[in-house]
């Protein structure tokens, strides 16, 4: 019994990640699960919401079991999921307005009027995509299942607008 423990054993350390190809693999998820994240802040009414949102909820798990599947000791922090998942997306507000305006151009069969983004604001968006960004990284350090990222994401996308 105690050979089969140790195959067992051996096994799974074959086929754990090494830290720099676990973040290698959840990097390279960053951008379309940034993309939907956008889009759902930006269309929170859209009919395709749903679409998006499973979408994320296969990328979130792929992700927790790169995160679990690490050697031994070698846990991410928050931190560290939060810089992967957007390494490529830590940019200045000019090259984040031309993301923005790529993704609509990009949905434009979306009904204008469910655009949020005249109503919000480049700066607003930018400051709700990053605090869902936070509590999701601490969610994946965590090992919490999607529900609460979820929830937190169409918590803020449909916050109400504040009025100037």
């Amino acid at each position: 019994m105690n050979i089969q423990i140790k195959a067992a054993a051996r096994l799974i350390e074959a086929m754990s990640f090494t830290r720099s190809v676990a973040e290698s693999k959840i990097t390279g998820l960053g951008n379309p699960f940034y993309e939907h994240v956008v889009k759902i802040f930006l269309f929170p009414e859209s009919s395709h919401v749903d679409h998006w949102l499973k979408e994320l909820v296969g990328w979130y798990y792929q992700i927790q079991t790169i995160g679990l599947n690490l050697k031994k000791g070698n846990a991410f922090s928050s931190a560290e999921f939060e810089s992967f998942l957007t390494e490529r997306h830590r940019h200045r507000a000019e090259a984040f307005t031309a993301t923005l305006d790529v993704l609509i151009a990009h949905n434009s069969g979306i009904p204008h009027n469910e655009v949020r983004r005249k109503e919000v604001g480049d700066s607003e968006l930018h400051h709700r995509i990053s605090r869902f960004y936070h509590f999701m990284a601490e969610c994946l350090a965590s090992d919490l299942k999607w529900n609460k990222p979820k929830a937190e994401l169409l918590r803020l996308a449909k916050l109400p607008v504040a009025t100037e």
